[in-house]
């Protein structure tokens, strides 16, 4: 589905954990490097209105303690989209929504997500991912 940046960042978080109920220290995400030139490339593309695709995110019923939308694969994507939305930017976003995974699936949909991304060229973007 297609979810707009004020939404998906409004329900929206990279804290979670791979395995819950085994090893809830262990994050799905790793740290972020913001002056990456990948990153810093991925969150000015972001800022200049690129729409991205294939987040991978879990839905969780919402609480008061913790948002619904659980990003699993692309929180660097999620990261640029967070401070282009902070500047105005809302733009629709492809997110692939997934229920009740177990931790194998969880680890699946992960892997299949950080092998899934393009990084614009300097000169054009005309590469959508």
């Amino acid at each position: 589905c297609h979810i707009r940046a004020s939404i998906l960042v409004k329900n929206g978080t990279v804290d979670v954990p791979l395995d819950p109920e085994e090893q809830a220290e262990y994050r799905a995400n790793r740290e972020l490097v913001e002056d990456h030139v990948a990153y810093e490339r991925m969150r000015n593309d972001a800022l200049s209105g690129r729409a991205y695709s294939n987040l991978v995110i879990e839905y969780h019923l919402p609480t008061n303690e913790e948002p619904s939308l659980m990003v699993i694969g692309g929180q660097h994507r999620f990261h640029a989209i967070q401070t282009a939305q902070a500047k105005g930017v809302d733009e629709y976003h492809g997110v692939k929504v997934y229920f009740d995974l177990d931790t194998d699936q969880r680890l699946d949909v992960q892997l299949i997500s950080n092998t899934n991304i393009a990084v614009s060229s300097a000169s054009t973007h005309s590469n959508r991912s």
